[in-house]
């Protein structure tokens, strides 16, 4: 199916039923299709006449109302952090007002990710969640924080991800020191 016939089943995207039998299988289909939505927001944007930032704020409400009915699902706790990729700060022309929005999204996205972290249940689950936070840590200009997170990945299969993000860490610290 194309992305407009999943939008087009998804009512809620608009509405969240209380949960019984019914509507926790409802939910959990609206949250596997809250995924296309998030990363697909403009085509969800034109779909809905709703701005993509509205429909990531959407996503992201699904995703939360997954955690709320089972606190323990990483998938959505994974889910919701990663949307926070798609949120481009909006730019008002002033620069501390930016920064401080900036700052605002930095922390906000590095909560979900703590709580993936905490969820997680498997060391190659913890080891990706890190490397996603120091990617994070390193657009924030979080560096000592990114070395943290970069610290704790060891499994070989992400090496060549951590290493990427060791030369992009190592790029921006040259970048901003005066």
């Amino acid at each position: 199916r194309d992305l407009g016939q999943q939008l087009s089943q998804n009512v809620l995207l608009h509405r969240i039923e209380q949960p019984g039998d019914h509507g926790l299988v409802q939910l959990q289909q609206r949250v596997r299709l809250a995924a296309p939505v998030h990363r697909d927001a403009d085509i969800a944007a034109d779909h809905f006449r709703i701005s993509p930032r509205e429909v990531i704020t959407k996503a992201q409400a699904l995703y939360r109302r997954a955690l709320e009915l089972n606190p323990t699902n990483f998938t959505a706790a994974t889910d919701l952090a990663q949307s926070y990729y798609a949120i481009q700060v909006p730019l008002t022309g002033d620069a501390a007002a930016n920064a401080k929005a900036a700052q605002k999204l930095s922390d906000e996205a590095l909560d979900a990710w703590e709580t993936a972290l905490n969820l997680a249940r498997t060391d190659a689950e913890r080891q990706s969640v890190q490397l996603h936070r120091a990617r994070v840590q390193i657009s924030a200009r979080r560096g000592a924080d990114a070395r943290a997170s970069l610290a704790k990945v060891t499994d070989p299969k992400l090496v060549s991800l951590k290493a990427e993000l060791e030369v992009r860490l190592t790029a921006e610290e040259a970048r901003i020191k005066p």
